[in-house]
């Protein structure tokens, strides 16, 4: 059986500063997409900022107990970044 090749992938140049969505019990995985319902202003006016900019943002999920915690929430160190459509 010959070897699949792998698909071809978009090259991208990676900013070192994106903006950060913080949620609960999601995460981003490579290669597959993240529908979200965004309904908070100040984070639409993120998405909208990210779409008018480099399109990049990353999802970083919260850390166990961040309902009891004042803001800015807890959230893990590692994120997954992504690219905004």
């Amino acid at each position: 059986m010959p070897a699949r090749k792998n698909p071809v992938r978009k090259k991208f140049k990676l900013p070192r500063r994106v903006p950060v969505f913080p949620l609960p019990n999601v995460i981003l995985f490579p290669q597959v997409e993240l529908p979200l319902y965004i309904f908070e202003p100040r984070y639409r006016q993120m998405l909208a900022d990210t779409v008018r900019g480099n399109k990049f943002m990353a999802v970083s999920l919260l850390k166990k107990g961040w309902e009891k915690k004042k803001e800015p929430y807890p959230s893990h160190e590692i994120v997954g970044v992504g690219y905004v459509k």
